[in-house]
């Protein structure tokens, strides 16, 4: 996906754009923006984050599973009708403390009701949307 980007902004005039394929380049950015793809890292963001010199200001997550009904986190797999990936949830609680301890605060939380999933054969663990989060550095 940070190939197809880059192969995107080759002929855009926006020079304060980047994409990336190693979250160490993300130092020094002003804003991160990741969509519908937490999920299927190795590492939660918080994790990620933690391993950058300078932290991002801004922080847009859009389209991640987060639970109300998990302490931490638990995985699945998400069948997109064209693939099957190995995928995270992880506890909303927990996923906002991880970004507190590093110095974010929550701004904002909103619903992607275009996004949602039940795993047949548990014990109801479903989510009826994803989430979207607007994180920001306090100094």
């Amino acid at each position: 996906m940070a190939d197809y980007g880059r192969q995107l902004m080759k002929n855009e005039d926006a020079p304060h754009l980047s994409f990336a394929d190693d979250w160490k380049a993300l130092s020094g950015a002003t804003i991160l923006h990741c969509a519908g793809a937490l999920q299927f890292m190795p590492q939660t963001l918080a994790e990620m984050i933690s391993t950058v010199a300078t932290k991002p200001r801004h922080i847009l997550v859009n389209r991640t599973p987060v639970s109300d009904a998990t302490a931490t986190y638990y995985f699945t797999l998400q069948n997109t009708g064209e693939s099957i990936a190995p995928m995270r949830v992880e506890s909303r609680k927990t996923f906002v403390a991880e970004l507190a301890a590093l110095g974010y605060s929550l701004q904002d939380n909103w619903m992607c009701l275009e996004n949602e999933f039940s795993i047949p054969f548990s014990d109801g663990r479903k989510c009826s949307h994803f989430d979207g989060f607007y994180f920001r550095l306090e100094e």
